[in-house]
């Protein structure tokens, strides 16, 4: 490289990245009718280069009020009467005295059956069942009552007396 060597530089400007905005006015204006006549006339175009096979599906006819049920799948309601039919059926198994398999097949019945009401059903199937119903009495003894000790009488006797030893 040689010293004293003039070097010149050049700046040039870049042209915008964007042209400046312009600002354009509508060719036309339409009114709120002729805007309706136009989304219609597509409307119906649109309709027209559909095939036959693809209608449109109908629209809900109201919305649904109910919230949908939670991840679990349940309910309030649900849990709810879960819990009161539960109580029922403890119920009538405590008061009828049912044993732990008699009550799971009165619960195993009761789904089965999906009652309505299920206090009267639970009572119907104790009833069927011949479940729940006091002991019968026992029958009226006919054999003579064991003997108290009031009753009987001991006579206290004396020992005898020794016979006499014989003398010498």
């Amino acid at each position: 490289m040689e010293p004293n060597t003039p070097t010149t530089t050049e700046t040039i400007e870049a042209a915008p990245a964007t042209p400046p905005a312009t600002v354009v006015a509508p060719a036309k204006t339409f009114t709120q009718e002729e805007l309706n006549s136009i989304v219609q006339k597509r409307l119906d175009e649109d309709r027209r280069a559909r095939p036959a096979a693809a209608k449109p599906t109908p629209a809900p006819a109201a919305p649904v009020k109910a919230e949908p049920p939670p991840a679990g799948g349940l309910t309030l309601e649900d849990v709810t009467r879960a819990v009161a039919t539960a109580r029922v059926l403890e119920r009538a198994a405590t008061s009828a005295g049912l044993n732990e398999r008699q009550a799971q097949r009165m619960e195993d019945a009761m789904r089965a059956a999906n009652p309505s009401d299920v206090p009267a059903w639970t009572k119907e199937y104790l009833d069927d069942m011949g479940l729940g119903k006091p002991p019968a009495p026992p029958a009226a003894a006919t054999a003579t009552p064991p003997a108290t000790a009031a009753t009987t009488t001991t006579v206290a006797t004396a020992p005898a007396a020794a016979p006499a030893a014989p003398r010498s």
